[in-house]
């Protein structure tokens, strides 16, 4: 995956298709919870707004995008140091991102959780507060990995 991009998309300088021939060659799985995600950063920082994630999930739900493909966008959002978003008002953007990247923990990537999202980026249904784990994690814990992302040039 390129940065750059992912960037024009944003922009909307871009089709969904460009995108989706770029991120389907970026993910090589390790294992069962393993993988590399090959991700070439561009020069300049570039600031992501709201209405870029809305049109992710439009182009999910118009069956543009496969919802899987959010996985590695918000993987490649969370590694980067190039797309910025910042302040509190960006938070439920935050959140999401973060869901994104390891849809296993809250928010797996069906097309209801995708209509979530938009209304959540649109600010039209709040954003849910997390389940708390009921015990601690420690040495003996029966919890197990999710998974692990690994960002390579």
């Amino acid at each position: 995956m390129r940065e750059e991009i992912l960037r024009r998309y944003f922009e909307e300088k871009l089709p969904a298709a460009e995108l989706l021939k770029d991120l389907e060659t970026s993910k090589n799985a390790d294992s069962a919870t393993v993988s590399e995600i090959q991700i070439e950063d561009m020069e300049d920082t570039f600031p992501v707004l709201p209405g870029m994630l809305i049109r992710l999930c439009d182009d999910v739900l118009n069956v543009h995008l496969p919802a899987w493909f959010l996985e590695l966008i918000g993987f490649a959002l969370m590694a980067s140091d190039r797309f910025e978003w910042d302040g509190d008002e960006y938070e439920v953007m935050a959140n999401v991102i973060a869901d994104w990247s390891c849809p296993q923990i809250n928010f797996p990537l069906t097309t209801d959780n995708v209509r979530r999202f938009k209304k959540w980026f649109a600010g039209t249904e709040a954003y849910p507060e997390r389940p708390q784990p009921t015990e601690p994690a420690h040495p003996g814990s029966t919890r197990r990995l999710a998974s692990i992302r690994i960002k390579t040039d």
